[in-house]
C-alpha cells in the first residue's frame, strides 16, 4: 500500500502537497491560518486550483522534503528505500529535476527516512 504524506508549502501558506503515487498541490482561496498564527475556525477553506504530477517511481517513496526557498518553489526531494534521492520540479517538466536526471544514490544502500532540506543554505539536503 503506498502511504501518503502532506507537506505545507515553505513558500506560500495557501498551498499543500499530498504526497503518493503522484504530487498534487492544493491551493486555497484563502490563508489557511489567522494572524495568530491558529488555524481559522468556522466556515470552508475552497480549493481554488491543483497542480497533478505523477512520480517516475511511484512504488519508492519512503520520505519527501519540499524544497524552502522561492527560487524553485515547486522543486521536491524525494527518498527511497534503497537510499537514492530524486528532485522533481512539478510545475516545471522541461526541467532537468524533472527527467530524472538529478539521483544521488547513496553509497552505504541504507533506506532514506527522512530528508530535511537546510534553512539557512537552501541548496543542501540532508538525508537520515
Amino acid at each position: 500500500m503506498q502511504k501518503t504524506e502532506i507537506h505545507w508549502s515553505p513558500n506560500d501558506r495557501n498551498q499543500l502537497a499530498e504526497i503518493g503515487a503522484e504530487i498534487i498541490i492544493h491551493t486555497f482561496d484563502r490563508p489557511l491560518s489567522g494572524e495568530s498564527g491558529k488555524c481559522v475556525s468556522g466556515g470552508t477553506n475552497k480549493k481554488t486550483t491543483s497542480l497533478n504530477y505523477p512520480l517516475h517511481e511511484k512504488n519508492n517513496i519512503k520520505c519527501c522534503a519540499w524544497w524552502p526557498s522561492q527560487e524553485y518553489p515547486y522543486v521536491f526531494a524525494i527518498g527511497q528505500p534503497n537510499g537514492r534521492i530524486m528532485f522533481e520540479n512539478v510545475k516545471d517538466r522541461s526541467d532537468p529535476l524533472s527527467q530524472g536526471r538529478i539521483v544521488i544514490d547513496s553509497k552505504q544502500g541504507r533506506s532514506c527516512v527522512a530528508l530535511c532540506w537546510n534553512p539557512k543554505i537552501p541548496n543542501l539536503v540532508i538525508k537520515k
